[in-house]
């Protein structure tokens, strides 16, 4: 996650996110988070083992302290990152669904719709169908998230995110696919054939 410069006064992220994850559940099995100039901590590594019921987190913090956390999972979970790919797995399922996610190392609560809707969006300077989804958090994320938010993904089976708005304590984030280094399907292309 890396904020636009041109807005650095209001606030400036360069966040490294890595989420490992079930390839058929799509729960989170490990996360880690690199936060370089970060006040509170460099890095985070969270561990969760289904076996046994138990999260376990890791921190860094800038004065060199390290901290250690175990705790119980109350059920499968996501992180704030895996929740894009718990996300793509209801759009390519055509399903809407509640998830648990592990936040600053508390459990909140998230809600994704599949609205069955296909709009188009500009993506990568093309006009593509997409499919919207509607989510709503119960919990404060990174840059002030604090509730609503909605995503469009590809109307194939990838269901690839093409783009996002989330609102923020003062307005909204824009997040869109990397059009310089990521490659677009022509999906209109797609349906043609």
């Amino acid at each position: 996650v890396d904020s636009n410069p041109d807005y650095s006064f209001i606030m400036s992220l360069h966040h490294i996110y890595e989420s490992y994850l079930d390839p058929l559940t799509m729960n989170v099995l490990q996360s880690r988070l690199y936060t370089p100039g970060n006040d509170l901590y460099l890095a985070r590594v969270y561990y969760y083992d289904y076996e046994q019921n138990l999260f376990e987190s890791y921190a860094i913090h800038p004065d060199g302290r390290f901290s250690y956390l175990l705790k119980d999972i109350p059920r499968k979970i996501q992180d704030s990152t895996s929740m894009l790919f718990f996300a793509r797995g209801l759009v390519s399922d055509k399903l809407s669904g509640f998830t648990t996610v592990v936040i600053d190392e508390e459990y909140k609560y998230g809600y994704i719709k599949f609205l069955n809707e296909t709009e188009k969006i500009v993506s990568d300077n093309k006009d593509v169908n997409a499919i919207k989804i509607f989510a709503r958090a119960e919990f404060n994320g990174i840059a002030g998230m604090n509730g609503e938010a909605w995503g469009w993904f590809s109307p194939d089976n990838q269901a690839t995110p093409l783009k996002g708005e989330i609102e923020i304590l003062i307005g909204s984030i824009t997040v869109e696919i990397d059009e310089k280094h990521t490659e677009v399907p022509d999906f209109h292309k797609q349906e043609r054939n």
